[in-house]
């Protein structure tokens, strides 16, 4: 049973480790994108040689840019915000599974176990053998 425990214990605590580089790639290519979007957003735009006017084709370009950092930048926010919640929440679950240890555990694990060896011994052949009618009909036989 302690076995079966572990080895969940150590599933869990790899998928944690894998979701948390996960988060904290997208965190950092996050911030990245937001301070080039910041970048973009506080060019001033120059006026070309000695013209008084702004031109109107590197303006749009500049918004048309700006939109597309912004939208790149949402996207990651969103994507970060859903892996951080799924982080938190395998968190939460990790911790029930650690407060199982003297309360849940053996009743869970026991029920597994009986599960696992009557499935290998069907898959075996010997279910015919093991089955619940023929274990009642074993031990009323016993009693009569």
């Amino acid at each position: 049973m302690i076995l079966v425990y572990v080895l969940l214990l150590l599933l869990l605590v790899v998928v944690r480790f894998v979701v948390a580089r996960r988060v904290a790639a997208l965190e950092r290519k996050y911030i990245r994108v937001a301070r080039a979007t910041d970048e973009l957003f506080k060019v001033q735009s120059h006026r070309p040689g000695n013209g008084t006017k702004p031109d109107p084709y590197a303006a749009a370009r500049a918004a048309y840019l700006l939109g597309q950092a912004v939208e790149r930048r949402e996207r990651l926010e969103a994507r970060y915000c859903a892996w951080q919640k799924f982080a938190e929440r395998l968190n939460t679950g990790i911790a029930a599974v650690r407060g199982w240890r003297g309360r849940k555990l053996p009743y869970v694990v026991g029920a597994l176990d009986v599960m696992f060896v009557l499935g290998a011994l069907d898959y075996l052949g010997y279910g015919e053998q093991f089955s619940a009618r023929a274990v009642v009909q074993f031990v009323s036989s016993f009693v009569a």
